[in-house]
Protein backbone atom coordinates (compact mmCIF):
# COMPACT_ATOMS: atom_id res chain seq x y z
CA UNK A 1 0.00 0.00 0.00
CA UNK A 2 1.57 3.43 -0.74
CA UNK A 3 1.82 5.83 2.09
CA UNK A 4 0.26 8.96 1.52
CA UNK A 5 3.50 11.06 3.42
CA UNK A 6 6.15 9.64 0.48
CA UNK A 7 4.76 12.66 -2.23
CA UNK A 8 3.94 16.15 -1.13
CA UNK A 9 5.50 17.83 -2.77
CA UNK A 10 6.17 17.64 -6.58
CA UNK A 11 2.11 18.63 -6.96
CA UNK A 12 3.28 22.04 -7.27
CA UNK A 13 6.01 24.15 -8.74
CA UNK A 14 7.64 26.10 -5.72
CA UNK A 15 8.22 30.27 -5.97
CA UNK A 16 11.32 29.47 -4.54
CA UNK A 17 14.06 26.92 -5.23
CA UNK A 18 15.74 25.91 -2.64
CA UNK A 19 19.09 27.39 -2.76
CA UNK A 20 17.47 30.53 -2.74
CA UNK A 21 15.33 29.14 0.66
CA UNK A 22 18.65 28.03 2.38
CA UNK A 23 20.99 31.61 0.98
CA UNK A 24 18.16 33.07 2.90
CA UNK A 25 18.10 31.04 5.63
CA UNK A 26 22.00 31.65 6.05
CA UNK A 27 21.38 35.07 6.87
CA UNK A 28 20.16 34.18 10.47
CA UNK A 29 22.23 31.12 10.65
CA UNK A 30 24.18 32.53 13.36
CA UNK A 31 20.94 33.77 15.68
CA UNK A 32 19.31 30.77 15.17
CA UNK A 33 21.52 27.86 13.82
CA UNK A 34 19.56 24.34 14.63
CA UNK A 35 17.86 24.04 11.14
CA UNK A 36 17.37 20.74 11.66
CA UNK A 37 14.68 18.67 13.75
CA UNK A 38 16.06 17.57 16.97
CA UNK A 39 18.53 20.03 17.43
CA UNK A 40 22.13 19.73 18.88
CA UNK A 41 20.39 16.61 20.72
CA UNK A 42 19.59 14.51 18.01
CA UNK A 43 23.34 15.35 16.19
CA UNK A 44 25.07 13.76 19.23
CA UNK A 45 23.03 10.80 19.08
CA UNK A 46 23.39 10.78 15.50
CA UNK A 47 27.50 10.86 15.84
CA UNK A 48 27.33 8.18 18.68
CA UNK A 49 25.47 5.42 16.63
CA UNK A 50 27.75 6.26 13.78
CA UNK A 51 30.78 5.46 16.25
CA UNK A 52 32.82 7.73 15.10
CA UNK A 53 36.73 7.13 15.54
CA UNK A 54 39.93 9.99 15.47
CA UNK A 55 41.37 8.88 12.25
CA UNK A 56 37.88 8.41 10.04
CA UNK A 57 37.61 11.18 7.03
CA UNK A 58 33.56 12.34 7.41
CA UNK A 59 31.47 13.57 4.83
CA UNK A 60 28.80 15.94 5.76
CA UNK A 61 26.20 16.29 3.28
CA UNK A 62 24.17 19.42 3.23
CA UNK A 63 26.89 20.91 5.89
CA UNK A 64 24.98 24.44 6.38
CA UNK A 65 26.90 26.54 8.50
CA UNK A 66 28.85 23.99 9.79
CA UNK A 67 27.58 23.13 13.53
CA UNK A 68 27.46 19.32 12.95
CA UNK A 69 30.93 19.35 11.11
CA UNK A 70 32.13 21.41 14.88
CA UNK A 71 31.05 18.59 17.14
CA UNK A 72 31.70 15.53 15.17
CA UNK A 73 35.55 16.92 15.72
CA UNK A 74 34.76 18.68 18.64
CA UNK A 75 33.79 15.31 19.84
CA UNK A 76 35.88 12.62 17.96
CA UNK A 77 38.95 14.45 16.54
CA UNK A 78 37.61 12.93 13.34
CA UNK A 79 38.09 14.89 9.98
CA UNK A 80 35.08 16.14 8.15
CA UNK A 81 34.50 17.35 4.45
CA UNK A 82 31.10 19.92 4.51
CA UNK A 83 29.29 20.13 1.04
CA UNK A 84 26.49 22.15 0.86
CA UNK A 85 24.74 23.51 -1.67
CA UNK A 86 24.56 27.17 -0.70
CA UNK A 87 27.48 29.27 -1.52
CA UNK A 88 26.22 31.50 1.56
CA UNK A 89 25.97 28.35 4.12
CA UNK A 90 29.68 27.40 3.29
CA UNK A 91 30.97 31.03 3.66
CA UNK A 92 29.26 30.41 7.24
CA UNK A 93 30.63 27.09 8.06
CA UNK A 94 34.00 27.84 7.08
CA UNK A 95 34.16 31.19 9.11
CA UNK A 96 32.61 29.13 12.04
CA UNK A 97 35.60 26.69 11.80
CA UNK A 98 37.82 29.53 11.71
CA UNK A 99 36.79 30.79 14.87
CA UNK A 100 36.68 27.48 16.19
CA UNK A 101 40.30 27.02 15.43
CA UNK A 102 38.95 23.48 13.72
CA UNK A 103 39.87 24.66 10.03
CA UNK A 104 42.77 22.08 9.58
CA UNK A 105 40.01 19.36 10.56
CA UNK A 106 36.60 20.81 8.84
CA UNK A 107 36.67 22.04 5.25
CA UNK A 108 34.01 22.98 3.29
CA UNK A 109 32.87 23.14 -0.37
CA UNK A 110 29.73 24.15 -2.27
CA UNK A 111 28.44 20.72 -3.83
CA UNK A 112 25.66 18.78 -5.13
CA UNK A 113 24.42 15.12 -2.84
CA UNK A 114 22.77 13.87 -6.87
CA UNK A 115 26.52 14.39 -8.47
CA UNK A 116 29.32 13.89 -5.87
CA UNK A 117 32.71 15.11 -6.72
CA UNK A 118 34.62 12.58 -5.10
CA UNK A 119 35.87 9.17 -5.72
CA UNK A 120 34.83 5.87 -5.33
CA UNK A 121 35.58 4.88 -1.59
CA UNK A 122 36.56 8.49 -0.24
CA UNK A 123 35.02 8.26 3.14
CA UNK A 124 34.79 6.16 6.22
CA UNK A 125 31.17 7.87 7.42
CA UNK A 126 28.97 9.99 5.32
CA UNK A 127 25.63 11.59 7.25
CA UNK A 128 23.44 14.13 6.61
CA UNK A 129 20.62 15.99 8.57
CA UNK A 130 17.04 16.78 7.40
CA UNK A 131 18.21 16.14 3.56
CA UNK A 132 16.42 13.67 1.38
CA UNK A 133 12.99 15.80 2.51
CA UNK A 134 14.27 18.62 1.36
CA UNK A 135 15.92 17.41 -1.94
CA UNK A 136 14.59 18.48 -4.94
CA UNK A 137 15.48 14.98 -6.68
CA UNK A 138 15.46 11.77 -6.61
CA UNK A 139 16.46 10.53 -2.83
CA UNK A 140 17.26 7.42 -4.24
CA UNK A 141 19.92 8.36 -6.02
CA UNK A 142 20.96 10.52 -3.70
CA UNK A 143 21.47 7.38 -1.13
CA UNK A 144 23.29 6.03 -3.92
CA UNK A 145 25.76 8.70 -4.45
CA UNK A 146 26.54 8.71 -0.99
CA UNK A 147 27.02 4.87 -1.22
CA UNK A 148 29.25 5.12 -3.81
CA UNK A 149 31.59 7.56 -2.62
CA UNK A 150 31.77 5.53 1.44
CA UNK A 151 34.35 2.64 2.14
CA UNK A 152 33.46 -0.90 1.82
CA UNK A 153 32.32 -1.59 5.45
CA UNK A 154 31.97 2.14 6.32
CA UNK A 155 29.19 3.68 8.01
CA UNK A 156 26.35 6.20 6.82
CA UNK A 157 23.61 7.70 8.77
CA UNK A 158 20.82 10.17 8.61
CA UNK A 159 18.45 12.11 10.33
CA UNK A 160 15.40 12.74 8.87
CA UNK A 161 11.76 14.50 9.88
CA UNK A 162 8.76 11.90 9.68
CA UNK A 163 5.45 12.73 9.77
CA UNK A 164 2.21 10.88 10.91
CA UNK A 165 0.17 9.81 8.46
CA UNK A 166 -3.02 11.15 10.30
CA UNK A 167 -1.78 14.48 9.51
CA UNK A 168 -3.85 17.54 9.37
CA UNK A 169 -5.12 18.46 5.65
CA UNK A 170 -4.04 22.03 6.67
CA UNK A 171 -0.67 21.02 7.78
CA UNK A 172 -0.55 18.50 4.30
CA UNK A 173 -1.53 21.84 2.46
CA UNK A 174 1.06 24.17 3.47
CA UNK A 175 3.83 21.36 4.13
CA UNK A 176 2.84 21.23 -0.33
CA UNK A 177 3.78 25.04 -0.67
CA UNK A 178 7.16 25.10 1.83
CA UNK A 179 10.09 25.76 -0.44
CA UNK A 180 12.24 23.92 1.66
CA UNK A 181 10.18 20.64 1.80
CA UNK A 182 9.87 18.14 -1.11
CA UNK A 183 8.33 15.12 0.33
CA UNK A 184 7.80 13.61 4.03
CA UNK A 185 8.48 10.03 5.49
CA UNK A 186 7.53 7.48 8.44
CA UNK A 187 9.64 5.81 9.81
CA UNK A 188 8.58 2.67 8.09
CA UNK A 189 9.11 4.24 4.68
CA UNK A 190 12.32 5.77 5.58
CA UNK A 191 13.88 2.50 6.81
CA UNK A 192 12.70 1.42 3.04
CA UNK A 193 14.65 3.99 1.29
CA UNK A 194 17.63 3.08 3.21
CA UNK A 195 17.30 -1.11 2.56
CA UNK A 196 16.24 -0.32 -1.24
CA UNK A 197 20.07 1.38 -1.08
CA UNK A 198 21.46 -1.63 -0.32
CA UNK A 199 22.64 -0.72 2.75
CA UNK A 200 22.45 -2.90 6.35
CA UNK A 201 20.55 -0.95 9.28
CA UNK A 202 22.50 -1.35 12.39
CA UNK A 203 20.61 1.41 14.58
CA UNK A 204 17.03 2.97 14.33
CA UNK A 205 15.44 5.58 16.66
CA UNK A 206 12.42 6.96 16.11
CA UNK A 207 11.24 10.26 17.76
CA UNK A 208 7.92 11.05 18.39
CA UNK A 209 6.53 14.71 17.77
CA UNK A 210 6.00 15.13 21.46
CA UNK A 211 9.24 13.90 22.56
CA UNK A 212 11.37 15.86 20.19
CA UNK A 213 13.38 18.94 21.39
CA UNK A 214 12.60 22.34 21.00
CA UNK A 215 15.26 24.59 19.72
CA UNK A 216 17.60 26.07 22.72
CA UNK A 217 17.81 29.58 22.11
CA UNK A 218 19.19 30.04 25.35
CA UNK A 219 22.31 28.26 24.11
CA UNK A 220 22.57 29.96 20.71
CA UNK A 221 21.84 33.17 22.11
CA UNK A 222 25.28 31.87 24.36
CA UNK A 223 27.52 30.96 21.53
CA UNK A 224 27.68 33.82 19.41
CA UNK A 225 27.79 36.23 22.48
CA UNK A 226 27.38 39.93 22.70
CA UNK A 227 30.10 40.36 19.97
CA UNK A 228 28.06 38.43 17.35
CA UNK A 229 24.41 39.57 18.75
CA UNK A 230 25.65 43.51 17.81
CA UNK A 231 27.04 41.81 14.58
CA UNK A 232 23.75 40.53 13.90
CA UNK A 233 21.83 43.19 14.50
CA UNK A 234 23.88 45.21 12.27
CA UNK A 235 25.17 43.40 9.90
CA UNK A 236 22.36 40.71 8.86
CA UNK A 237 19.17 41.89 10.01
CA UNK A 238 19.09 44.80 7.48
CA UNK A 239 19.97 41.90 4.85
CA UNK A 240 16.95 40.36 6.08
CA UNK A 241 14.67 43.28 6.25
CA UNK A 242 15.65 44.28 2.74
CA UNK A 243 15.08 40.61 1.13
CA UNK A 244 11.46 40.57 3.01
CA UNK A 245 10.53 43.95 2.05
CA UNK A 246 11.82 44.16 -1.64
CA UNK A 247 10.85 40.31 -2.75
CA UNK A 248 7.56 39.08 -2.20
CA UNK A 249 8.13 35.16 -2.49
CA UNK A 250 10.75 35.21 0.29
CA UNK A 251 8.02 37.26 3.01
CA UNK A 252 5.24 34.34 1.82
CA UNK A 253 7.72 31.45 2.00
CA UNK A 254 8.37 33.20 6.06
CA UNK A 255 4.82 33.14 6.44
CA UNK A 256 4.53 29.62 5.92
CA UNK A 257 7.58 28.49 7.10
CA UNK A 258 5.97 29.70 10.79
CA UNK A 259 2.99 28.07 9.85
CA UNK A 260 4.42 24.82 9.37
CA UNK A 261 6.46 25.03 12.60
CA UNK A 262 3.35 25.96 14.74
CA UNK A 263 1.33 22.78 12.97
CA UNK A 264 3.86 20.36 13.51
CA UNK A 265 4.62 20.38 16.55
CA UNK A 266 2.10 17.70 17.49
CA UNK A 267 2.85 16.15 13.89
CA UNK A 268 6.24 16.06 13.22
CA UNK A 269 9.15 13.59 14.83
CA UNK A 270 12.17 12.67 13.75
CA UNK A 271 13.91 9.09 12.92
CA UNK A 272 18.00 8.47 13.11
CA UNK A 273 18.99 5.94 11.28
CA UNK A 274 22.58 4.20 11.15
CA UNK A 275 23.55 2.02 8.21
CA UNK A 276 26.78 0.16 6.86
CA UNK A 277 27.88 -0.68 3.49
CA UNK A 278 28.32 -4.17 3.19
Amino acid sequence: MEDPTDKLSEKENKDLNIKEWYDFIAIIADLAPGIHVGDKEATRRLIEMLDIHPGDHVLDVGSGPGITAALIVEKTGARVTGIDLSSQMVSKARRRAEKLGLSDRAVFQEGDVLALEFPDHTFDVVLFESLLTILPGDPGKALEEMVRVLKPGGRLGGNEATMDPGTLPDLDALLAKHPAIQRCFTAESLRKQFADAGLEITHMDEVQASQAPALDMKSALSEIGCGGLVTFFLVSYPKLVWKLISDSRFREAQRIDEQVTSLSKEYMGYALIACQKT
